[in-house]
């Protein structure tokens, strides 16, 4: 179970990464950073809700299918802690699995 709930977050941040840049980038980009588990963190250009509906409106004009958002920033203020603006994204093509 937990090693498909990481395989779905996984899923879900690759596809997020690559969707913030607002141009193709280069490996000395500063904005760019790639990590091990080969996930790539990209500074997105627009602000953070813009990005949010950025990446939504993307991810339906390819046909893929959205599945919820979680305002994970609400969640930690709900519980006491402070977060800076961070929202998961949930979307995928059920049929490819």
């Amino acid at each position: 179970m937990a090693t498909r709930i990481a395989g779905l977050y996984a899923a879900a941040l690759i596809p997020f990464a690559l969707a913030l840049a607002p141009v193709p980038t280069r490996a000395e980009d500063p904005g760019r950073q790639v990590f091990e588990n080969g996930i790539v963190r990209v500074k997105s250009a627009y602000p953070f809700a813009d990005t949010i509906d950025r990446i939504k409106q993307d991810v339906a004009a390819k046909g893929i299918m959205f599945f919820f958002a979680v305002d994970q920033s609400k969640l930690a203020s709900e519980a006491g802690i402070k977060l800076r603006p961070s929202t998961l994204l949930v979307f995928g093509n059920p049929a490819l699995g």
